[in-house]
């Protein structure tokens, strides 16, 4: 499901989670090959939306978990 789609989120919500998912994406991009971008991209979005059902609502704060997925990701599929 994509970002725009989730269910529950105020539209002020979901402008955090958009800001949060481009920081992430922005501390990630260039460590990330080619063929993983979609799959990492994907890891960032599914951990900030996790984190921010949970109650979570600093863009900072969901940023900096958004990236550490994506770098997870990225060192589990060796780059």
């Amino acid at each position: 499901m994509r970002l725009d789609q989730q269910p529950g989120f105020s539209p002020q919500c979901m402008k955090q989670l958009f800001v949060a998912f481009d920081a992430a994406w922005d501390t990630v991009k260039d460590t990330s090959n080619a063929a993983d971008r979609e799959n990492v991209r994907e890891a960032i979005g599914k951990a900030i939306v996790g984190l921010a059902k949970t109650g979570h609502r600093d863009p900072g704060h969901l940023a900096n978990y958004g990236a550490y997925q994506g770098r997870s990701f990225i060192d589990l599929r060796g780059k």
